[in-house]
């Protein structure tokens, strides 16, 4: 291998530095055209960068209209204890027995079949009471 090999036939230290000299050429033609002493390569990464960053926050907000607040969660109905009067909020698709539990004054209470006293179906959003 030649003692000058890389360095485009000459010798001397823009010659043999000649890529550290073009990264520097091209920071500074940034710099007069106001884009900064960044070179493409540093700017891109940048980029992806707050590109993957913006994808997280996406993802996320995603994740959360997937997956709605235990409040809105649907139709939901309210059963009450036949012996004790004590309320229970429940989804429609379940059992409507009422299982031992402390009545609202502190003594057990065995349960019992529920009575329906309330049935509450989510508002579309969009849609006013009224």
């Amino acid at each position: 291998m030649p003692k000058n090999w890389g360095t485009r036939w000459r010798t001397g230290i823009v010659t043999k530095n000649w890529h550290w000299h073009s990264a520097m050429l091209a920071r500074f033609g940034n710099w007069l055209s106001g884009r900064g002493f960044k070179t493409d390569t540093q700017r891109i990464s940048e980029v992806q960068e707050d590109t993957k960053q913006i994808l997280r926050e996406c993802e996320k907000l995603a994740r959360q209209l997937e997956r709605p607040s235990k409040r809105s969660r649907g139709t939901k109905i309210t059963i009450k204890c036949p012996q004790c009067g004590k309320k229970f909020k429940r989804d429609p698709t379940s059992e409507m027995i009422v299982t031992p539990h402390n009545s609202p004054h502190g003594f057990f209470c065995e349960g019992g079949f529920a009575l329906l006293v309330d049935y509450k179906s989510p508002i579309p959003k969009g849609l006013s009471k009224g």
